[in-house]
Formats: structure tokens, C-alpha cells, sequence
């Protein structure tokens, strides 16, 4: 009898050490993910770029795009796209109307990269197609995607903030580099 209530005791000692440490495993998984930084300390740390500046250093190379993951940028862009949970954003035009960016005749223009910038959806609401925008955030991920005619390299820019609209921004002709 001693034998099974030490046997019981034990078991029930160790499912309440495994329990407890999965809990505590779920809590800090968890933590982790509710842990985003706010606007002012992105822009606090955030190199300041256009899109140009950053597409035209990475230049359709994927392992320059991959080295931009984990950093943190205020860039300056132009919305081609507002999506159900992202914006696509890309470097602006000088206005020549040969390259010239607004909306439906984009898929003429080659991007080699652009960006999926993350917003809340109150900010994404904000936004219009064809409009220069702001926004600070941390690249999280890159890849290729199809986007009309063309596979550009994405980077995704997640834990992003808006920070102005309308921002007086004309970029410059990057098919002439």
C-alpha cells in the first residue's frame, strides 16, 4: 500500500512539473509576440531612407535584400497597392511618363523590388493608391512574388507605423543606373 501512494504521489509530482513548465513555455512564447516596439522607439533607432535609396542598393539581388532583414528604416515611398493587410510600396518616378507609376499602368514599370509594409488596418484605411507615404518599421522577411508581368523581390516590413501621407517626395530614374 505505501508502495502505490508513493508511486501515485510521484506521478502526480511529475505531470505537475510537466505541466508547469509548458505553461511557462506558452507564457514566454506568448510575451515574445505581444513585445513590438512603438512608433517612437522604431524612429528613435530607424535609418532614414527613400526607396529609392534602399531598392536601387539592393538592385534585384536577393542576398543584399536578405541582408536587410532585421533592420529598422523610416522610409519614404509610393503606395501602388493597399491590400487587406498590407500596402505595396515602391520607390517614386522622376514623372517621366515613360516610367511613370500610377496605378493600373504600374505593371509596365520595372521594380525589381518593392516593399509589403504591415499597418494596422486604421492606417491602411489611411491610405491611397498613388499616394507618397512615410513609415518606419523593422524588415522581417524577403522573397519573390508575382506582381503583374513581373517577380520583383519583396521585403516585408512588419511592427510598422505610418508616419506622414502626402509626403512631398519625386524619386529618381533608376533605369538609367
Amino acid at each position: 500500500m505505501k508502495k502505490l501512494v508513493a508511486l501515485l504521489l510521484s506521478a502526480i509530482l511529475i505531470i505537475g512539473l510537466v505541466g508547469c513548465g509548458s505553461i511557462s513555455g506558452s507564457d514566454e512564447g506568448e510575451t515574445t509576440e505581444k513585445q513590438t516596439a512603438s512608433k517612437e522607439e522604431l524612429l528613435a533607432e530607424a535609418e532614414t531612407v527613400t526607396a529609392d535609396e534602399l531598392l536601387n542598393e539592393i538592385g534585384g539581388n536577393k542576398a543584399k535584400a536578405a541582408s536587410c532583414v532585421g533592420k529598422t528604416y523610416c522610409i519614404t515611398g509610393h503606395v501602388v497597392e493597399v491590400e487587406e493587410y498590407y500596402a505595396i510600396v515602391l520607390a517614386s518616378d522622376t514623372g517621366d511618363w515613360n516610367n511613370i507609376i500610377h496605378s493600373d499602368d504600374w505593371y509596365a514599370y520595372a521594380e525589381a523590388a518593392l516593399f509589403h509594409v504591415y499597418l494596422s488596418n486604421d492606417e491602411l484605411c489611411q491610405l491611397e493608391k498613388c499616394e507618397n507615404i512615410q513609415f518606419v518599421g523593422t524588415i522581417t522577411d524577403t522573397g519573390t512574388c508575382k506582381y503583374y508581368e513581373i517577380e520583383p523581390i519583396y521585403l516585408d516590413v512588419s511592427n510598422a507605423y505610418l508616419v506622414k501621407t502626402n509626403v512631398d517626395y519625386q524619386g529618381r530614374n533608376r533605369l538609367s543606373n
